[in-house]
């Protein structure tokens, strides 16, 4: 037996799935952005010369920014320093967390370097350290020079008090 099977077929519309598409655009600028870290201390410093004491391992820093980057630095007068001394090591007594009442101070300004800069010597003008472009991901390290000249006429100081300084970083995008 054979059957035979007829399948009758017509015009059958397709079936069609309607999409629809529009793009948002999404554009941005970063805003220019800087960091800088100081990394160390000098604590305990001996000024052994007459003449030029240079500490050039005890502190660093490091600059990250997105644009061209600058940073000054100052003697910014923190902790009650008296005017005078600007820029001067100036006699702290330790156990009081003070400046003395009627201080001394190193008579020549302190200086500061990087390796790739020269000295600038600090005063409570905001002096340029050292300027650069944007940076890679983990920044750029510099290693800070910090050189103290001693004089003769300089005081030497009684147990208890110290020179001391607190200098201001300050990074700016340009």
């Amino acid at each position: 037996m054979i059957v035979l099977t007829v399948c009758g077929c017509g015009l059958v519309s397709p079936v069609f799935a309607y999409t629809d598409s529009d793009v948002a655009i999404i554009s941005c600028n970063p805003l220019t952005a800087i960091d800088i870290v100081i990394g160390g201390e000098i604590s305990n410093w001996t000024l052994s010369n007459i003449g030029d004491n240079i500490d050039d391992t005890s502190l660093n820093m490091t600059v990250r920014a997105n644009t061209d980057w600058a940073v000054v630095i100052k003697d910014a007068l923190n902790d009650d320093k008296p005017a005078d001394s600007v820029g001067n090591m100036t006699e702290w007594i330790i156990g009081e967390m003070k400046y003395a009442d009627d201080p001394r101070w190193l008579l020549t300004p302190i200086r500061i370097a990087t390796e790739t800069s020269p000295y600038v010597s600090l005063t409570g003008d905001e002096q340029l350290l050292i300027q650069g472009s944007n940076t890679p991901l983990g920044g750029f390290l510099y290693h800070l020079r910090v050189n103290q000249f001693l004089r003769l006429a300089d005081d030497r100081l009684q147990t208890g008090e110290t020179y001391r300084i607190v200098v201001t970083f300050i990074a700016n995008n340009l």
